[in-house]
This record gives C-alpha cells, sequence and structure tokens, in this order.
C-alpha cells in the first residue's frame, strides 16, 4: 500500500508524523482501535483524531513515537506491506528525521522513500543517510539531468503551442537538462517568443507572472512571503491585506491555480514549486517584506497557526523581542512531543536576544540531557545560575544526575550540588598512642 505524504514546513512538532497519522485515521478510524492502548496514547499527543486516550504512565520518549507511527502503518495494511513516500524531505525538521531515518533502519514490512534535494552537509539528515548507507539499509539514486533529447520532448508536450526549431534548441540549453526549468522556459517561450526567453527558470516565472491578472499579483507577494503552503482560512486573510473582497479573493486563488503558479494540497494550496515561491518573493522590496512579515505573523496568531510558524515571521520582520514568547512556546510543545533536537532549534533565538533567559536555558539543558550530548553538564550549570532559589537546587541535582549518566565522575565531588550549604567538616579527633605488643607498660 503506497502513501505519499509532503514534508513542507508547516511549522509544526513532528509535521511529517502528523500528516502520516491524520491522513491514515481519517481514512479508518478503527485504526486507533488495532494498534495498541500505548500506541494509541502517544498518536493522542500527536493529533486529536486519536482522542480518546488513556494517559501515558510517564513522559513521552522518542522511541514511542517511532513505534507508535511503525504501528499505525502497519496497522493500515496488515499482512502486506506498506510504502511511505515523503516528498521534499529537505524540508523536514530534526525530530521528524529521527523518525523516518528508524522507520528506515527497523525494516520491513515497511519501506520508505524520501524525495530530497541535497541536505546541508552538517544537517541531522545528511549525517543520518550516510549512517544508513554505510549500514546498507540505504541506497541513494541521484537523478540525473535529462538528455538533450529527452528535454525536447518535455518541451514538446508541454508547450502550449508549437516552438519553432530554433526557440526550442534555446529552451533546452537553456534548461540545462532541469525538467522544472524545462517547463517553466517553454511556457515563457509560447506566451512571447524568443524575445521573452529568458536565461533560468526564475526569471522564466518572473516573466510569465506578467500574465497573471492583476486581481492575483498582489494576494501572491502575500502569499509567497507567508511559506511553502497554507490553509484556506490564511489565503482568505492575506487577500483582505492586498485589499480584495471575498469574491475578488476567490478570483485571484482562481487566477493563480489557473496560472500553474498554485496546486491544491490538502484541505488548502502550496506554491507549485520552491523556485516559484522565490521569485514571487524576490519582487517585494525589502523594506515592505519586515512589515508584511509582521502583519503576517499577527494574522497567524488571530488564525491559532503553530508558535514557529508565528515565530518565524516576527523574526523575518525584524522583531526578534515580539518572536519571543512564540518561541518558547514552540519550546514548550516540543519538549511535550519529546522532539527534542527542535527545542534546540527553538530556544537558539531567545538565548541570542536575552543569554540570561531562565526558561530557555532551562529548557536547552534538558533537551542536550535527553539526548545524551556532553554539553548538559555546563547547560544546567549556566540554568541554574539563572534560576530563582525554588528551581536551582532541582537544576543542580539534574545536573549531578546528568554527570553519573555521562560516566564522568572525577568532578562529582567538586560539584555545586554536593557542596552547597554543608556544614564545615569537623576537625579530626586526636588519637591516643598505641603501644605495640613488646613495648613496656608504664609502671603504676
Amino acid at each position: 500500500m503506497p502513501l505519499r505524504v509532503d514534508a513542507g514546513d508547516s511549522g509544526r512538532t513532528y509535521a511529517v508524523a502528523a500528516a502520516v497519522a491524520e491522513h491514515l485515521l481519517l481514512g479508518d478510524r478503527s485504526l486507533v482501535d488495532r494498534v495498541g492502548s500505548v500506541a494509541r496514547s502517544v498518536l493522542a499527543k500527536l493529533t486529536a483524531l486519536a482522542e480518546p486516550a488513556d494517559p501515558l504512565p510517564g513522559p513521552l520518549g522518542r522511541h514511542q513515537m517511532v513505534g507508535a507511527i511503525r504501528r499505525l502503518l502497519i496497522s493500515a495494511n496488515p499482512g502486506a506491506g506498506v510504502l511511505l513516500m515523503v516528498d521534499d524531505a529537505h524540508l523536514a525538521q530534526d525530530a521528524d528525521v529521527d523518525v523516518l531515518l528508524q522507520l528506515a533502519t527497523a525494516g520491513g514490512p515497511l519501506g520508505l522513500v524520501l524525495s530530497t534535494r541535497a541536505p546541508q552537509q552538517d544537517s541531522r539528515l545528511a549525517s543520518g543517510i550516510a549512517r544508513l548507507e554505510r549500514a546498507g539499509v540505504l541506497r541513494s539514486l541521484v537523478l540525473e539531468p535529462l538528455a538533450d533529447e529527452d528535454a525536447r520532448r518535455l518541451v514538446a508536450r508541454t508547450a502550449p503551442v508549437a516552438l519553432p526549431e530554433a526557440l526550442l534548441v534555446k529552451v533546452v540549453q537553456a534548461a540545462e537538462g532541469n525538467p522544472f526549468a524545462a517547463i517553466e522556459l517553454a511556457r515563457c517561450a509560447a506566451s512571447g517568443g524568443a524575445q521573452r526567453l529568458t536565461e533560468d527558470a526564475a526569471n522564466a516565472i518572473a516573466e510569465r507572472l506578467c500574465d497573471v491578472p492583476e486581481v492575483a499579483r498582489g494576494l501572491l507577494d502575500w502569499l509567497s512571503l507567508c511559506g511553502d503552503t497554507f490553509a484556506v482560512e490564511t489565503a482568505e486573510a492575506l487577500a483582505g491585506e492586498a485589499g480584495l473582497q471575498p469574491p475578488r479573493a476567490l478570483e485571484a486563488l482562481d487566477a493563480a491555480l489557473a496560472a500553474g503558479v498554485l496546486v491544491p494540497s490538502g484541505g488548502g494550496f502550496r506554491f507549485r514549486h520552491g523556485i516559484v515561491r522565490q521569485a514571487l518573493a524576490e519582487r517585494v522590496p525589502p523594506h515592505r517584506r519586515h512589515t508584511m512579515h509582521r502583519r503576517i505573523a499577527a494574522l497567524l496568531c488571530e488564525l491559532g497557526a503553530a508558535p514557529a510558524t508565528v515565530a518565524r515571521h516576527w523574526l523575518d520582520g525584524g522583531s526578534p523581542r515580539d518572536a519571543l514568547t512564540w518561541q518558547l512556546a514552540a519550546a514548550r510543545e516540543a519538549l511535550r512531543l519529546a522532539a527534542f533536537g527542535d527545542i534546540l532549534r527553538h530556544v537558539g533565538p531567545v538565548l541570542e536576544c536575552e543569554p540570561a533567559h531562565a526558561e530557555a536555558l532551562r529548557l536547552r539543558a534538558e533537551a542536550l540531557d535527553a539526548m545524551g550530548e556532553p554539553g548538559a553538564l555546563a547547560a544546567y550549570r549556566q540554568a541554574a545560575q539563572a534560576a530563582n532559589a525554588d528551581t536551582r537546587d532541582d537544576l543542580l541535582a539534574k545536573a549531578a544526575l546528568a554527570q553519573v549518566k555521562l560516566g564522568d565522575l572525577k568532578a562529582r565531588s567538586s560539584h555545586p550540588w554536593h557542596r552547597r550549604d554543608r556544614a564545615p567538616a569537623a576537625p579530626p579527633r586526636p588519637r591516643k598512642p598505641r603501644m605495640s605488643p613488646a613495648s613496656p607498660r608504664p609502671a603504676s
């Protein structure tokens, strides 16, 4: 059974895992009764579709999230295989990457296909893929550029009108084997001939946007800054910012869909390609972007968007202090779901703005501790220095436990938790001299 999800950056903790769970549960609600009580309790933390569920007996662990998603997938097609396909995996956050790579390690009857651009070298996705390749668990297939003959056929099939031979050759050469670029350049050339043929896909998109009705252009500017994917409610709210009333907002969305700029995605929309959104966003002057990002942040707050998404727009709008509350809310949500790598990502900007922020320091220390990182000990001590008297001892105790877990007992006796508020040791009592058996006894 194939299952396809998109790893678009929604700002939601475990966005990919949640998309998998909600897709399956919307199709068959009885699955929650077949995965077992513990897995159902884990899924209920991820999505309301799994409720009601018993509370977990203890804190949620990452292994429980992996186990719950795996049981759900296998229960969806018992006795047969399940193929999970994740598009744009390079956009997945660390918590989702951990789940996906552990699902790959677990093996059949579950198969995994990740569609991704080349990940950043120091990212968790890159290191995870390299590790699984070395273990023989995962195989990478690098898509080579299209051959010129294949690119010619693609251009001929996608161009709205037949292109003259000379123009077709120019399109194929400019595309450099990139299918998306070939399609966009073909459409650009078909609408204006050689005089409108640009050097790359991004410029081709910008040229084609001149053909989009004026009613849609202002809305597309707002949507391009909003993100790759967005709900209908978000599009309607941003249409208001673009000065469009409801009937004209629908016309604008229809025009964007007809032009191939937007495509339906679930219950909302997404840009057909990241290059499309980038080309649109680059048309907005920098000084306007800041103001628009701040307005988007306020609107998303009213719409109940994920805290991480709201925070990102405050940051992009040049208002890091307005983002603090939302970054902390996102970090707390990540802690609730045991997404410890995401916690570090959320508290980073907070500590850049306020290095002594007590809650951010505590969350960072707890995340490093849960991940088994050596830096947890120093992080706990730093958090204890910033904490009030009510929580300082607790943090120092956690630091001592982290030191034991890391196997570093050398400095244990010098740890502040072992020294605080202790009375000084009494001086040793003088001992009476002891006589050996051969020593003469004193005269009585």
